[in-house]
């Protein structure tokens, strides 16, 4: 084919930007072909440029795209007229386009489509898709990537359109922002490709759908994304490819909705149903008389319905999480209230009508020894990281489980972490962290808000700051402005106790105390950790040996010795399903002589209540000094319950030194229990790839801690290399882990 290419007469219609032609027939495109080169003659003001294609294979031609990549100092370009013509046939199509191609102003199209034109048949219409694109509302979600898109069909695509902002702070969280593609007519919309060039700070994105309207059917097709294009989070990918959603949409996002607040509905949670129009509350209990069922649990009302299909309801969950309930005796009928607090017309379909709207509350989440997970949106959670600082976009796992200190009855608490136990979330110096004590600075009041499903964290210190977040997710102590930077979203892990109880409430409540292996004494609202131990043992003296065991899980640890330490000091970390003990230090009076000497059996004891059900066992040598390396070999460790009697035995009979056997300080093995499988221990390959500036080597000691469900890996040192030297710059290092738990 001969293109024929007629820029425009302006002064300014001239072009230096690099020209590109897509040419569509039946069978499928050419792809982008280059016209001449930026750096050429071409593309003046008034000029006529002829080039030579080659385009085999795509039929019949119904369309072309020209356009250029906006480079060069004067990229903006008037074009007046493509023609194609056939060299072998001399067929000749007209291509009249008469438009600007420029980023900055009009309506910012950088290409054109222009449909063919025969004479008897029908001339494909030029369309404008609005396509509507939310960011996800989580935090640092949004970007400052620059966004590109395609959109196919029945009838080819509208080949890659960069969305450029038509105002300032677009891509931002929670945001919706509208943008204007024209193209010819694609037909039914299939799907969409979208993507960034992870360029400028903060390129990660989270998209939460697409909408396309099509002007000519006026409809709207869905594209639901809710997922990261960041190469940091999800998969990794900054390109999606997202097929046009057929299923009602509704649907899915309740069941995904539905995850986040299932949580609330589960046995023994006792929940208030609050209305978002009136603020009155609708209580929902395990027992009751005249009552309404909803999925097992009953709805307190003035009817007198007693339970049965009249009385049940099916949760509709919303993206903010408030609900609608509605029944399932009579479809499309769901609770409704007036402003006066009376009962309503039920019927109707579901929307987002503030009558019918009610948040979920459940009762007792801050009870003293409970553990909880702050959410900070649908999906993030407020977590601590490896080096005990607290960010907001965490994920739904144990670093962000945190065990409740009642400090007083007027909602004053303490967040202990649960994979770092006796560190506290604190305010402190103008930051927010996890590297707290039992002080002051860890003391927060818990304001509640039920009638909007959040809660915040104030300072006792510090009155008037609260735990908040930023933009791109970190945190810190921030004012209340009436933002949602400061509203978290409590979830109950694991129920604390019941408030503080008498002794003659104990005697009376004797037998239920034990079954719940649960009991408190009320001496000035401390707890059972707090109270003296020869009341404590007075106490457990009356209830018996069956409620004590979590309260005073005490083990006799006998290690067995096979080389003798040299230059260090021992610690055990024991990890259970509620936790870790944190390094307890196996040593002795030096009266008493010089313990872990070839052959010997030494003896200690060690609480292990923090942990629960344990899982596994670490051993761990650090050096006393620098002036040599420590070493060990340990035979065996045998630990039994001194209440149960129950044993575990570790066969260790490993080297913990630098210089012997894999080079490793630390030891980790699994715990057996009867019918259950133990966890694996595993080698992990860890890969360093030190940077290739000057100065960038190191000959330090490199160590890492790898953290994952199931607790850490502790402090590892990076011995073993496929390379002779190690953290060379510009050098990759492969480094063959040591065993230990899978963590």
């Amino acid at each position: 084919w001969r293109v024929t290419v007629t820029t425009g007469d302006d002064s300014n219609a001239a072009t230096s930007a690099q020209v590109t032609i897509t040419i569509y027939g039946q069978k499928g495109n050419s792809g982008p072909i280059n016209l001449g080169n930026s750096g050429g003659n071409y593309f003046e003001s008034g000029s006529v440029d002829d080039f030579e294609i080659f385009a085999p294979g795509i039929g019949e031609i119904y369309k072309i795209r020209i356009g250029h990549d906006s480079t060069g100092s004067y990229p903006a370009w008037y074009c007046q007229e493509v023609r194609l013509t056939d060299i072998d046939t001399g067929e000749e199509l007209v291509f009249p386009c008469r438009k600007w191609m420029d980023n900055e102003q009009g309506d910012l199209e950088t290409c054109r489509e222009i449909p063919v034109s025969r004479k008897g048949e029908p001339r494909l219409q030029v369309v404008v898709y609005e396509a509507t694109v939310t960011t996800g509302d989580l935090w640092n979600s949004g970007t400052d990537a620059n966004v590109y898109m395609t959109i196919y069909g029945d009838r080819g695509d509208t080949g890659v359109r960069q969305l450029i902002p038509q105002k300032q702070n677009s891509f931002k969280q929670g945001q919706s922002d509208t943008f204007q593609i024209e193209a010819v007519q694609l037909g039914r919309l299939k799907r969409i490709i979208i993507g960034h060039d992870g360029t400028g700070p903060g390129n990660g994105w989270n998209l939460e759908r697409i909408l396309v309207k099509d002007p000519i059917k006026d409809e709207v097709f869905n594209f639901y994304c809710s997922r990261w294009l960041d190469e940091g989070e999800d998969d990794g990918k900054i390109v999606r490819e997202i097929q046009a959603q057929e299923e009602y949409m509704g649907d899915i996002l309740e069941k995904r909705n539905w995850e986040s607040l299932k949580w609330k509905f589960e046995n023994k949670n006792q929940v208030k149903i609050i209305s978002e129009l009136t603020g009155q509350l609708r209580k929902i209990a395990p027992k009751g008389l005249h009552t309404m069922v909803i999925r097992g649990f009953f709805f307190y009302e003035n009817n007198k319905g007693k339970g049965g299909a009249f009385c049940e309801f099916r949760i509709h969950v919303q993206h903010d999480l408030t609900v609608l309930l509605e029944s399932v005796k009579y479809p499309l009928q769901f609770v409704t209230f007036l402003d006066n607090g009376r009962p309503a017309d039920s019927r109707g379909v579901v929307d987002s009508d503030s009558s019918r709207i009610f948040h979920i509350y459940c009762k007792g989440m801050f009870r003293n020894r409970g553990v909880i997970m702050f959410r900070t949106s649908r999906t993030q959670t407020l977590a601590q990281d490896p080096e005990e600082g607290i960010y907001g976009t965490g994920k739904v796992n144990r670093t962000a489980h945190f065990k409740i200190h009642k400090i007083s009855e007027n909602g004053v608490r303490m967040f202990e972490s649960v994979i770092n136990p006796g560190r506290y979330i604190r305010v402190k110096s103008g930051t927010v962290d996890c590297q707290g004590g039992r002080d002051e600075a860890s003391h927060f009041i818990v304001k509640k808000y039920p009638e909007k499903g959040y809660i915040t964290l104030e300072s006792c210190i510090q009155r008037g700051l609260y735990v908040g977040l930023t933009n791109d997710g970190f945190v810190k102590p921030t004012v209340d402005t009436g933002g949602k930077n400061v509203c978290l979203y409590p979830e109950v892990i694991e129920l604390g106790i019941d408030k503080c109880l008498s002794i003659s409430q104990c005697k009376q409540y004797k037998n239920d105390l034990i079954l719940k292996n649960i009991f408190l004494l009320k001496f000035s609202d401390y707890s059972l950790d707090h109270t003296p131990l020869s009341i404590r043992m007075r106490l457990v003296a009356f209830l018996g040996n069956r409620g004590c065991d979590s309260e005073f899980c005490t083990w006799k640890i006998t290690v067995s010795t096979a080389e003798s330490l040299e230059n260090g000091n021992v610690s055990l970390v024991a990890y259970g399903d509620k936790g870790n003990t944190g390094p307890i230090s196996l040593a002795a009076p030096t009266q008493n002589g010089p313990i872990f000497q070839s052959g010997s059996v030494d003896e200690f004891t060690a609480n292990f209540l923090k942990a629960g059900k344990l899982f596994k066992v670490r051993l761990e040598v650090e050096e006393k000094d620098k002036k040599s390396d420590p070493m060990w070999k340990v035979r065996e460790v045998k630990m039994e319950d001194l209440k149960t009697k129950d044993i575990i035995r570790l066969n260790f009979n490993r080297w913990l030194s630098p210089i012997h056997d894999d080079g490793s300080l630390a030891r980790e093995l699994p715990i057996e229990h009867k019918g259950e499988k133990p966890l694996s221990v595993i080698k992990y390959m860890v890969i360093v790839q030190t940077g290739k500036d000057r100065g960038a080597a190191t000959a330090a000691n490199v160590y890492i801690n790898l953290f994952g469900e199931n607790g850490d890996c502790g402090k590892r040192f990076l011995i073993q290399s496929d390379n002779k030297r190690k953290f060379v710059a510009g050098q990759v290092r492969f480094i063959v882990g040591n065993d230990y738990i899978y963590c």
